[in-house]
């Protein structure tokens, strides 16, 4: 009884932790997000799901087709939203703070599962399969107990799998090479399920039986489980997909308290002494003895920060993909998309002292001034891109090589230089004037400032409207007047220049705000 009181306690906990942190700045714009998305996904389904489409369905002759259908988009979409959002999979108190509540090993492990599954994604995820049951039930009808039981089961199994993807991909992401395994691996995806399709449909007019056997296997996963539940005619049909619901969401269940006991990359709590005179501090070096100290330490936060390895994985492979993949004009496109480099440094030089948590408060105590601080993390923001320029400029040369030509590579390279200068200017005013504490480790579901998604999202947008502007333009009048790209690196040189500039004394003038917003206390 005293654990299930305190059970009851930890859930008006949470769901007042919730509304706290909807109330603040950055809550609301994750709840933004999540509420869009979820709402896209609601209108869609409502407008295909239910009463409507369980009449549609029987209508048609095919209830578990479809009834497939719609609670495999759901179960997807529940996946995607917690891999991209990392909404429904965060544990709301670890497993050590809930050792100090009267709860059994049993009952605090149940506990802090049942807390994460009541957050609203999963109960807006429960609504949309219940009343898909209760509209099957309705126009076909068969037990409405057990199309519930099967409904609740199948968003357990949904919860469980979310938490299976986010937990690998966090211990993938943790290593540098699976980093870039994962990336080159998830670019790759569109190709291979292109060359799939066409080989998969070749292979089905030649034997018509895989497609019962595709479908077959399809109705042995957790969907098609509980489709088969809620169109079974009786309760003597459901009891078997039922028992195979149940079966799935054991199973995962064992998969993840094995994942679970499996710690997310090495220990970074060990102690080690100190290395002063490593490649950091030497090329810290070159910069003098004032910004040397602040570029090596800057430096080997991009270095061993996961969001910086994967930006640099994921946009060469991008671009080539891009390019591969479309039919317009290269030369537009390849254009354009070289000012992507300047998101190779990802969130972290959006942000960059919302990595820095506590430690932010000992820039102040140093003898330095505010420009000095601004200076070194601007220049330090460059390496990344200054780095990846070169290798997507070969890889360019590669997969296209009519792109060779040496005016249309300095048209790149130009292009490249003025995203990178232009996209870490816009970097260090959002860096001072909208940070936010992220934890340093944290590459997965990570969620920016507002500021920071708005630039990276302008990017994408600046992106897309000189793609076509360049694709109104001849391959030739671009080569031709390759030249014009040079003011145009200057004037971003110039913005990055007086942002350093301008910047410092904001800075300077924030700076106890800066302190607070960074620790968390804003």
């Amino acid at each position: 009884m005293p654990g299930m009181v305190s059970l009851v306690a930890l859930l008006r906990l949470r769901y007042r932790l919730l509304w706290a942190h909807v109330r603040s700045r950055q809550g609301r714009v994750a709840i933004f997000a999540l509420v869009y998305l979820l709402a896209l996904c609601g209108v869609g389904l409502l407008s295909f799901g239910g009463i409507a489409a369980a009449r549609a369905a029987v209508q048609l002759g095919r209830p578990h087709a479809i009834a497939n259908l719609a609670l495999g988009g759901v179960f997807v979409y529940a996946v995607v939203a917690a891999v991209v959002l990392g909404a429904g999979v965060r544990d709301a108190f670890a497993d050590g703070t809930l050792r100090r509540y009267p709860l059994s090993t049993p009952l605090r492990v149940a506990g802090r599962h049942l807390v994460t599954l009541l957050e609203p994604t999963w109960i807006v995820v429960l609504a949309v399969d219940t009343g898909l049951a209760i509209g099957f039930h309705d126009a076909r009808g068969g037990s409405l107990w057990l199309a519930l039981a099967a409904s609740v089961l199948l968003v357990l199994v949904n919860y469980l799998a979310a938490r299976i993807v986010v937990g690998v991909g966090e211990r993938v992401l943790a290593t540098g090479a699976g980093a870039l395994a994962a990336t080159i691996t998830v670019g790759l995806l569109p190709f291979a399920a292109l060359a799939g399709w066409d080989r998969a449909s070749a292979a089905i007019g030649q034997r018509p039986w895989l497609l019962d056997a595709g479908q077959s296997i399809l109705t042995i996963l957790p969907p098609g489980a509980a489709a088969s539940v809620i169109t079974a005619p009786s309760s003597r049909a459901a009891a078997w997909p039922l028992m195979l619901l149940a079966v799935w969401a054991v199973a995962l269940g064992a998969v993840l308290a094995a994942l679970d006991r499996r710690p997310v990359g090495a220990s970074r709590t060990a102690h080690a002494d100190p290395a002063w005179d490593t490649g950091y501090d030497r090329v810290g070096a070159w910069f003098g003895p004032e910004l040397g100290p602040l570029v090596g330490k800057m430096l080997r936060c991009y270095v061993r920060c996961p969001q910086v390895r994967q930006n640099l994985a994921i946009i060469p492979v991008v671009l080539v993909q891009t390019l591969l993949m479309t039919h317009l004009q290269k030369e537009g496109v390849a254009i354009a998309g070289m000012t992507l480099v300047g998101m190779s440094a990802g969130g972290l030089s959006t942000n960059v002292f919302g990595f820095d948590g506590s430690g932010f408060r000992r820039y102040w105590v140093l003898p330095l001034t505010p420009r000095t601080i601004l200076l070194a993390a601007a220049v330090v923001a460059l390496v990344p891109g200054a780095l990846l320029l070169p290798v997507v400029l070969a890889a360019i040369a590669v997969v296209a090589p009519p792109l060779a030509e040496p005016r249309t590579l300095a048209l790149l390279a130009a292009s490249g230089i003025a995203g990178l200068l232009v996209y870490q200017g816009v970097g260090l005013w959002t860096s001072v004037l909208a940070p936010r504490p992220i934890p340093f480790y944290s590459g997965w579901g990570t969620r920016l400032s507002f500021g920071a998604g708005a630039t990276m999202a302008g990017s994408i947008v600046v992106f897309f409207l000189l793609t076509w502007r360049f694709l109104r333009t001849r391959p030739e009048a671009l080569r031709s007047h390759w030249w014009l790209a040079l003011p145009v690196v200057v004037m971003a040189a110039l913005f990055w220049a007086a942002s350093v500039w301008a910047g410092s004394a904001v800075l300077a003038a924030r700076r106890e705000r800066l302190v607070a917003a960074v620790e968390g206390l804003d």
